[in-house]
């Protein structure tokens, strides 16, 4: 990066691809770059007359891996909770085709909690 010296332009920083340090206030001066990218996977299911939720999470910022399992709402609030808590920008949810008519409406109630709390669903296969 160059930067205006006098009457001229001088070297100030330097970086490579594979080392930023001398960015990083730059880089990360916006608070939503901060934040570490959590990727979810939900895979809701009805046993018994009670909803169960599946949630695995990767987090490859802070080395974490996850797995839960909760009994959740209709309108799985729970599984709201656990998304605002890890931060989560985007969440696997099973194919609409995969679950047939009953996972048809699970899927579109885990889609919008999941759009309540500003979550990107993607189906997958």
């Amino acid at each position: 990066m160059y930067a205006q010296e006098g009457s001229g332009w001088a070297l100030s920083r330097a970086a490579s691809p594979g080392k930023l340090g001398a960015f990083e206030d730059v880089l990360f001066r916006s608070t939503e770059m901060v934040e570490n990218p959590v990727l979810m996977a939900v895979k809701a299911v009805s046993r018994g007359g009670q909803r169960l939720v599946g949630v695995g999470f990767v987090d490859a910022t802070g080395r974490r891996l996850g797995l839960g399992e909760f009994l959740d709402d209709d309108h799985f609030n729970s599984l709201e909770t656990v998304a605002v808590q890890l931060g989560c920008k985007e969440c696997l949810v099973p194919a609409e085709s995969a679950g047939g008519a009953q996972g048809s409406a699970e899927g579109r109630r885990v889609r919008e909690a999941l759009e309540r709390c500003g979550v990107f669903a993607r189906e997958v296969a």
